[in-house]
């Protein structure tokens, strides 16, 4: 694993949003993929290039302690933070760098399946692999989850 420059648990980044989402996806040198995360069903919020700010926030940075959270509050105590979730180009940049990171949860864009379901991009070891899966919006999350963040300008 490449090792974290933190100053004050945030980390810099350089991401391009302007790379097509398989590109993006490759760079990670994931071992599986979901096979529902495609630009038709995770459209990059086009911005421009460059260096950002982020940081892991664990359950007990947002809330005070180790608790399961539910999704609708997370975004909200990330913004209290001066932070929104993270997208998935920088989302995929975090796991391209950071690979062996686990779990890693990217709520800045919510895909709806055709039955409804809601679903974000989860950085992950899933049965001693390395991949990028989907992990559902709607349960909640359980204490152990980590999310991204990014810092708002």
């Amino acid at each position: 694993m490449a090792e974290k420059e933190f100053v004050d648990g945030v980390i810099r980044l350089f991401v391009d949003y302007a790379r097509p989402l398989a590109d993006m996806i490759r760079d990670g040198k994931y071992d599986w993929v979901s096979k529902d995360i495609t630009e038709k069903n995770f459209p990059i919020n086009r911005r421009s290039n460059g260096e950002v700010e982020m940081k892991v926030f664990f359950t007990e940075d947002l809330f005070g302690e180790l608790r399961n959270m539910k999704s609708e509050e997370i975004p909200e105590e990330m913004d209290k933070r001066g932070y929104r979730p993270a997208e998935i180009p920088e989302t995929l940049a975090y796991g391209a760098k950071y690979p062996d990171e686990c779990p890693i949860v990217g709520l800045g864009f919510v895909w709806r399946d055709s039955c409804g379901g809601r679903y974000v991009p989860c950085l992950g070891m899933w049965f001693g692999r390395w991949g990028l899966g989907l992990g559902w919006f709607g349960d909640g999350w359980l204490s152990n989850c980590r999310f991204l963040a990014v810092r708002k300008s």
